[in-house]
């Protein structure tokens, strides 16, 4: 089988450094993403593969203010936001992402009417994809994909989700941004 590589996000991290989500923009190309997808095909994935690796999993790449890169953590295994690079990949999403993880603490009428309602697809209004949801407690926890058109309208669908009720770090981080600076 060929080595292919499956698609590509960008990292949220918190001010310390800590993994918050990812945004997945399928039409997101600069000449340092080029060359890391380059690098990846020719020396990176062939050497894995030589070691006996098939399978998913994600690199951890920073490009600096340069566009110089590096390679800094290997992931071989699912990653967070791997369903929604999928999804993306398979046409099931079509708009770019912003993966993240919240929860909704209330009723399960209030929470469909709430949250879920802003999942349904073909519905003219879905701002979410959601994959996976729990319940602990009185409280729904999710993984799910804030969708957009255009970056300035981010904040104003995360204030929207907040004022909802659910409780995210993200979102928060993006509600708090100017729209014009948002990613």
């Amino acid at each position: 089988l060929g080595i292919e590589i499956i698609g590509q996000n960008q990292q949220l991290i918190s001010e310390d450094g800590a993994f918050m989500g990812a945004t997945i923009d399928r039409n997101h190309h600069t000449e340092a993403l080029t060359q890391i997808h380059k690098t990846m095909k020719d020396v990176v994935l062939p050497k894995i593969r030589s070691l006996g690796w098939y399978g998913v999993g994600g690199i951890d790449v920073l490009v600096d203010q340069d566009d110089k890169y590096y390679f800094i953590d290997s992931n071989f295994r699912m990653t967070a936001s791997l369903a929604y690079v999928m999804q993306t990949r398979n046409g099931e999403i079509k708009k770019p992402v912003v993966g993240f993880t919240g929860y909704f603490t209330g009723d399960a009428q209030k929470f469909r009417n709430n949250v879920l309602a802003r999942a349904q697809k073909n519905s003219g209004a879905q701002i979410l994809e959601m994959l996976a949801i729990t319940k602990r407690g009185g409280s729904y926890w999710f993984n799910a994909a804030l969708l957009y058109d255009q970056t300035q309208s981010l904040p104003d669908n995360a204030r929207d989700l907040l004022k909802l009720g659910v409780q995210s770090e993200v979102l928060s981080n993006l509600a708090a941004k100017p729209a014009e600076s948002v990613l």
